[in-house]
């Protein structure tokens, strides 16, 4: 026997709250080259380079990026580099495809930068730190493009929590304008030569780096960003916490380290 007619059940409606997404916050212009490798249109715009919470990534200050860009979507690829340098040096070669090439120069990757101009007929080159910071803040203020905490942060960024390689591009969630891997997988090699001092004179507009390195550790060299796979073991770390939209780093230029790649830029064409 069913229910008597007089009952009414009433229907569930289940609510389930999900964390909201930094994916899909700006569509930005798209474009692919013949290697495949995928860029998105980075707009002009301004924004506050630094926190000041470091000795090296401070006075946070203003900065104008005056030219839109385009930046690749992902890291450079071991098949990428192979493709147009015709060899990859990355510590795990065997697994080359789509996990980022790393074990690269500073001036590996910008000879890799000038051939693809080359092989293109295209400018291509390394991001300044400052568009670097720019596109990986993606118009948010907080000590991470998806908040001021790192709970989330595996879902962004591969790190020695979640994995002990690097790790194919594109696997985890990207940033509000698309970009995948800003803040782990390997470090990213940028165009700037590396100062302790230079945010304090750091021009309001474009800024492109001293004009000679210094660093207080001794050597000084050519600044990374975005963190890496790689705990501290084995890589000279400037900060304990090596994941925020700020966090910057140098090594010489000669430097090939299994934990550094790199990402290009195409220059929007007049």
């Amino acid at each position: 026997m069913g229910p008597p007619r007089w009952i009414r059940l009433a229907p569930v409606v289940l609510t389930i709250l999900v964390p909201p997404a930094v994916t899909g916050a700006e569509e930005l212009p798209s474009h692919a080259n013949s290697l495949g490798m995928q860029f998105v249109l980075v707009p002009a715009g301004s924004f506050t380079m630094g926190s000041g919470q470091d000795f090296n990534d401070g006075p946070a200050h203003p900065v104008d990026v005056s030219r839109p860009f385009w930046l690749g979507v992902h890291e450079v690829t071991q098949d990428q580099f192979r493709a147009v340098m015709g060899f990859n040096p990355s510590w795990l070669a065997y697994h080359a495809g789509d996990r980022p090439v790393d074990s690269v120069s500073w001036f590996d990757a910008a000879k890799f930068c000038e051939t693809l101009s080359e092989r293109e007929g295209r400018k291509y080159r390394l991001p300044t730190e400052a568009e670097w910071e720019y596109a990986c803040r993606a118009d948010t203020t907080t000590v991470y493009f998806f908040g001021d905490t790192n709970e989330r942060l595996p879902e962004y960024a591969w790190t020695p929590q979640n994995c002990s390689t690097p790790m194919p591009v594109g696997s985890l969630q990207p940033n509000p304008w698309g970009l995948h891997d800003m803040l782990g997988n390997v470090y990213e090699w940028v165009a700037d030569w590396y100062a302790n001092e230079y945010y304090a004179i750091s021009p309001a507009t474009d800024p492109t780096g001293p004009e000679a390195s210094s660093n207080t550790l001794g050597t000084g060299g050519k600044v990374a960003r975005g963190g890496c796979w790689l705990g501290p073991v084995g890589m000279n770390c400037l900060r304990t916490d090596r994941f925020s939209s700020a966090n910057r780093n140098c090594w010489t230029p000669y430097a090939r380290h299994r934990a550094i790649g790199f990402r290009a830029v195409l220059e929007v064409e007049d």
